[in-house]
């Protein structure tokens, strides 16, 4: 059953009541339809301008559960596209609920929407163990989608996921078949954009390094191409990310300055930029650049608490400790590292463990670097089991 709370609750009345000229729910339900179409092509601008006359036909709509709930959806599927993640937008997510044993509440569609953002959210979070188990209660349902953008749609998101568990083969299997549905329809070129880097990812983890930067270089060429400010910034992002695993840290440091430059990356694409405010400030210390990189440390500091990413800020906490004339250096980084392991989060550890116990090679302190290699032995392993 659906838990409808007065968040729901948006018809205009006058003079206690409900206007006289309603909207059709079947038609609100079908500009919901076309607005969620706009989401998938990533027209932003297009989702934002159509909100709007979403929300006034919405005002005036007759009472119907199950289209006020699918608007909240979409509306929280917006503002995940955004980056604009509020607390109260989450609190109305997680106050649904469903049973599956009562057709009369809700349909099976809805129940697909519903899993597949909850798994979009926690994966967004970080927790991709719970957003797996979401995807899979969702792909459960994938049978009742007969529109096969919807399906492509699955097969990425998915694949991202499979993707930041570290399941190369897995991710590049459902990103091939999502590529492919896209590949036969119009209007999709930025979703095969979006395949091709995510497979030149995967192969950055296979360590395809070659295979990868060709991916890569051809989704830059494409984006800039039909200029793509939204996209843009993430194509260089990547194809520095793939530079500093070559090593090539002054390379990668263009690319990232490259989408520094783009205007309204940090505030389009929040994520995006604060991973790469992350992986810069790693290539900075590692060309010496220290005074540059703690200045972006503070930047990684500032975007990780407003987002609410306390694996983010451990992460720069570790760096910052690492890199500056710290008391009680290595006990304090132990207590992130054992955070860190608390959330699960190995694949972020692999790289950052690595990045400590080449520190204190370079220091001759053996031991400790022995002690963090162990650690980046254990957090490889568990990052190649999905973060068991």
């Amino acid at each position: 059953m659906i838990n409808r709370t007065s968040i729901y609750k948006k018809f205009t009345k006058i003079g206690g009541k409900r206007m006289a000229k309603a909207v059709a729910s079947q038609e609100v339900a079908n500009m919901l339809n076309d607005w969620y179409i706009l989401m998938k092509k990533r027209d932003i601008s297009g989702s934002i301008e159509m909100k709007d006359d979403i929300d006034k036909a919405i005002e005036k709509m007759e009472e119907d559960h199950d289209v006020l709930l699918y608007y909240q959806m979409l509306d929280f599927r917006l503002r995940l596209l955004l980056e604009d993640i509020s607390q109260s937008s989450t609190e109305k997510l997680e106050a649904i609920s469903f049973q599956d044993k009562d057709p009369k509440s809700t349909d099976d569609k809805l129940n697909y929407y519903f899993y597949l953002f909850k798994g979009i959210y926690e994966d967004y979070k970080q927790n991709h163990t719970e957003a797996l188990n979401f995807f899979r209660i969702a792909e459960k349902r994938l049978s009742v989608i007969q529109n096969e953008i919807e399906k492509a749609e699955f097969h990425y998101k998915i694949g991202v996921l499979y993707y930041n568990l570290k399941a190369t083969w897995l991710s590049i299997h459902h990103i091939n078949i999502a590529s492919g549905i896209f590949q036969g329809y119009d209007g999709y070129a930025k979703r095969v954009i979006n395949c091709k880097m995510l497979i030149g990812l995967n192969y950055i983890d296979q360590f395809k390094f070659s295979e990868s930067e060709v991916l890569l270089k051809e989704a830059i060429e494409k984006t800039e191409k039909i200029g793509d400010q939204f996209l843009l910034p993430c194509t260089y992002y990547n194809m520095g990310f793939l530079k500093s695993k070559e090593d090539k840290q002054e390379e990668a440091l263009k690319y990232y300055n490259k989408a520094f430059a783009i205007k309204d990356f940090e505030t389009k694409a929040k994520y995006a930029y604060l991973l790469c405010v992350y992986e810069n400030t790693r290539s900075l210390f590692k060309t010496n650049a220290h005074k540059q990189a703690f200045k972006w440390i503070e930047v990684g500091f500032k975007k990780s608490r407003e987002m609410n990413s306390e694996i983010f800020e451990l992460k720069f906490k570790i760096l910052y400790t690492l890199y500056s004339d710290s008391q009680n250096k290595l006990e304090i980084i132990k207590d992130y590292v054992h955070q860190l392991e608390n959330e699960k989060a190995w694949v972020d550890l692999e790289e950052l463990l690595m990045d400590v116990a080449n520190y204190y090679r370079r220091e001759k302190l053996y031991e400790e670097a022995i002690y963090f290699y162990i650690k980046t032995d254990k957090a490889s392993k568990l990052a190649g089991r999905g973060g068991e």
